[in-house]
């Protein structure tokens, strides 16, 4: 009787955690709809650019309204001579040393662009360990070759570029960005 009593009460324990785990991924959903949502309504036209690789493609947005907080980059000379992803490469260490531009409104970064002729970039990494980025330096490395090869390809010293890259970009300690 007590191993019946005990069974029951073990499928009753998976039951209601299971049911709380569908509640949660619910939810989940939800949010992730209203983000969704959200991001296309502050998003302009999209393009959708097509890969080499069979069926692959992402769709991107074309233009953006506003940000949601300052667009910060870093001048590609500045970017190339970091040495790595480290600590102090990350963004509080590049705004406490006054390498960082910050723009507020989209008009701004328009404005550099006709302005001052410069070149914004765009560049992601994936993390390849708990403890930091880059502990190999491997994306770094293959960062500072592309930045190399769109100064080259637009005909501008890297000094001219402005490259965006995640961990020098948005703000590490703060993690509700």
């Amino acid at each position: 009787m007590l191993l019946l009593g005990c069974a029951v009460a073990g499928c009753w324990y998976v039951n209601r955690s299971l049911s709380e785990k569908d509640r949660l991924q619910a939810e989940r959903r939800v949010t992730v709809q209203q983000q969704v949502t959200a991001a296309r309504e502050r998003v302009g036209d999209c393009v959708e650019i097509k890969f080499q690789a069979p069926h692959a493609s992402v769709t991107i947005p074309t233009q953006v309204g506003e940000f949601q907080s300052t667009f910060n980059v870093i001048p590609g000379d500045a970017f190339l001579a970091l040495g790595g992803l480290g600590r102090d490469a990350y963004y509080e260490q590049q705004r406490n040393a006054g390498k960082l531009i910050s723009f507020d409104v989209v008009a701004e970064v328009e404005e550099a662009k006709k302005r001052d002729g410069v070149v914004f970039v765009f560049l992601s990494h994936q993390w390849l360990s708990f403890g930091g980025p880059d502990p190999q330096g491997l994306q770094y490395a293959a960062a500072c070759n592309a930045v190399r090869a769109v100064a080259r390809r637009v005909e501008a010293d890297p000094k001219d570029l402005r490259i965006w890259f995640d961990v020098i970009s948005v703000p590490q300690k703060n993690k509700a960005l």
